[in-house]
This record gives C-alpha cells, structure tokens and sequence, in this order.
C-alpha cells in the first residue's frame, strides 16, 4: 500500500470520455503533473488498457511510442491511468494519478481501486 502523506504532490483527474469528473491537485503540483496526465490519459482512451501495462509492452519489445505510430508529444508510456471498465457497459472512462514516480502512482491507484472494490 502507497502511503500519500502532505509531503507528496499528486494531482488526480477522474473522466467520462473527454468529460472531466473529478479533478484535485495538492499544493507542489504544476502545470507538469496536469499535462503528464492529460498525455497518460489519451494513451488509455486510445488502447483500453492502463498506461503502465502499455509502458512494459513497448519495453518488452523493444519499442518506442513513435515505432508504433504515437506521437510523444500527445501520449505517455508510464504509470498510473487505468480504464474504467463497468460490467455489461464497457469501457466509461479513465482514472488518473500524477506526481510520484511512475510505478509508485500505478500502485496507488491499484491500491484505490481495491480498496474501493472490496467495499462491504
């Protein structure tokens, strides 16, 4: 489990297919942890899988955004967006979490997702 204490500086961004849910920035972000984000959640509104999982994918092969036609510029092979997948709807939308190092953001909203899951 991820820890958030004051010390960290995350911004979080809920969406609806391009439509913005839920938006919350800490004090020590910028306009940077927006915009990692934003490119974060275009990769995962473009493939319907989380960024990080597309991150080691490429890694795995060897490859590069721009070998598989992305523009690195729009999008962003790291962790921590993940689709929103709805039993008997499909995909809804995109969670996303920026400001720690890539793998420990993945894990926070793992962790998020979990533990909202498993809610009694």
């Amino acid at each position: 489990m991820i820890v958030v204490s004051h010390t960290h500086s995350l911004s979080c961004d809920i969406d609806r297919h391009g439509q913005r849910l839920f938006h919350y920035v800490m004090d020590g972000t910028t306009m940077d942890n927006d915009e990692w984000g934003e490119r974060k959640k275009r990769l995962v509104n473009r493939i319907f899988k989380s960024s990080y999982h597309f991150c080691l994918w490429l890694e795995q092969r060897g490859q590069t955004l721009k070998e598989r036609g992305l523009s690195e510029k729009d999008y962003a092979p790291a962790g921590s967006s993940f689709p929103l997948r709805i039993r008997n709807v499909g995909i809804a939308g995109a969670v996303t979490v920026s400001g720690l190092p890539h793998e420990k953001d993945h894990a926070l909203v793992v962790d998020e997702i979990r533990r909202f899951l498993i809610k009694p």
